[in-house]
């Protein structure tokens, strides 16, 4: 998943299931995300209730799916989520009001949204 994005309302492009994850697109903000296709216990899961009694094909600690975490860094090292740190996100934004927005942005691929949330949080932009 992508920097967590608290300014955008996602409008989600999911891909068609192939497992018990999807891959996701923020039609807006490009944050990429992943959505479980069906409940651990349904579906894509081992585990089967018949009458009042659970049936198990695998041993209880034995995880069948992969987390989301697992899923997306499978995906490729672009999916694996950004964790910028705070002192970044302080230079980035003491460049916005050197540099403008629309340069910081590109030079290290930050969401204009992302972006945003950054100077309202960590200071005001140049006008």
């Amino acid at each position: 998943m992508i920097d967590t994005d608290k300014n955008c309302a996602h409008y989600w492009i999911i891909e068609s299931p192939k497992g018990p994850w999807s891959l996701a697109t923020c039609r807006k903000c490009k944050k990429i995300d992943a959505f479980r296709n069906s409940q651990e216990s349904s579906g894509w899961g081992l585990t089967a209730k018949i009458g009042n009694e659970r049936v198990t094909t695998q041993p209880e600690n034995t995880r069948v799916s992969k987390t989301k975490e697992e899923f997306l860094t499978e995906k490729g090292p672009q999916f694996k989520a950004k964790k910028y740190e705070t002192i970044f996100k302080i230079k980035a934004v003491q460049e916005v009001k050197i540099h403008g927005r629309l340069k910081i942005r590109k030079k290290y691929g930050i969401a204009e949204t992302t972006l945003r949330g950054w100077i309202k949080t960590y200071g005001e932009e140049k006008k």
